[in-house]
């Protein structure tokens, strides 16, 4: 019963999976039960839409290859419904890129370090030239977040993707997942900075009021949750972010900057989320090696399923192609 309702998410609701691959393997979930339902059948209905989604279906195996590789690959994505749907407008690079690297320092959010983290990534992203252009969030608070949004939108360059580094938490009390910026009151101290969580009904409207078309969240616990749901990937789609890229678990920083620079790679390149997504788990399966072990050796991961992806219905392209140099020398008027 269970895999005839695999089936029949997998790819739009009331059919089954073909037998050959379309391009595209949709996990489709509708979390709200029906009107007359029983309370302990609808928490039942959830906890199986838990189960479903948090599913490493990027592991799908046809006995030769993964979903993902051959010359026809496959990309994977998570969907929900999506109560407000904006359109995605397609623009020439560069991608703008608003980046949080929010680093309290309490009990509740163990420090990060800025070097192992942020500064790899930060590194990856500008090795990409004039296709990315970056900007730190600072300092990584709410208010600072919602006026830097403004202004880019005062001056008609909008962001195309917010990009959180830091964590991510599920609050069991009341349903929602959050991020943990920094408190606006302790701008300015040099340690012991305390955390604010940010849950989605904040975060999901500031988002959609702006437009961001592409949210990444390189955050522990984001993808996964108790309710995923309720997770902050699926509840920033249900507000219209029309795509989210979580890590559904802790990753290595090699892990991260490499899924980054092919990932926003490609992006830039014109091509569509999900192809993007291809692009940075290829990066990663094609090269296993992590880092020197000291005194072990080297270290070797398969971790390329660890990023995923949400999306609602349409798998968008967010940026136009560049013409390189002699193309565009040779069409120029003479």
């Amino acid at each position: 019963m269970l895999l005839a309702k695999v089936n029949s998410i997998a790819c739009k609701p009331g059919q089954t999976l073909p037998a050959t691959p379309i391009g595209v393997f949709s996990v489709y979930l509708d979390t709200t039960p029906d009107d007359d339902l029983e309370p302990a059948a609808a928490e039942t209905a959830r906890e199986v839409a838990t189960l479903l989604l948090g599913l490493p279906w990027e592991l799908l195996h046809d006995g030769d290859s993964f979903l993902f590789q051959g010359a026809k690959p496959t990309r994977v994505r998570r969907r929900l419904p999506s109560i407000k749907v904006l359109d995605v407008p397609v623009v020439a690079p560069p991608i703008r890129i608003l980046l949080i690297t929010a680093r309290p320092e309490d009990a509740s959010c163990g420090y990060i370090n800025h070097r192992a983290s942020a500064l790899p990534l930060v590194e990856a992203m500008e090795q990409l030239g004039g296709l990315v252009k970056l900007r730190l969030l600072n300092p990584p608070t709410l208010p600072a977040l919602s006026a830097e949004l403004d202004r880019a939108r005062d001056l008609r360059q909008p962001y195309h993707v917010v990009h959180f580094d830091g964590h991510g938490v599920f609050d069991r009390q009341c349903g929602l997942g959050g991020l943990c910026f920094e408190h606006p009151q302790d701008v300015g101290k040099l340690d012991n900075r305390r955390h604010q969580t940010i849950y989605t009904n904040q975060l999901g409207p500031l988002l959609n009021q702006h437009r961001i078309p592409l949210v990444f969240l390189e955050a522990c616990q984001t993808a996964q949750a108790e309710q995923a749901s309720e997770s902050v990937a699926s509840e920033l789609l249900k507000v219209g972010v029309a795509s989210v890229v979580a890590m559904s678990h802790s990753v290595l920083v090699e892990t991260a900057r490499r899924f980054v620079q092919a990932f926003y790679q490609a992006l830039a390149n014109s091509k569509r989320v999900g192809d993007a997504m291809l692009a940075g788990q290829r990066s990663l399966k094609d090269d296993s090696f992590r880092g020197s072990i000291f005194g072990g050796g080297e270290l070797h991961l398969h971790d390329w399923f660890v990023p995923v992806l949400f999306q609602e219905k349409a798998d968008p392209q967010l940026f136009r192609a560049i013409p390189s140099p002699q193309t565009q020398a040779d069409v120029k008027p003479r």
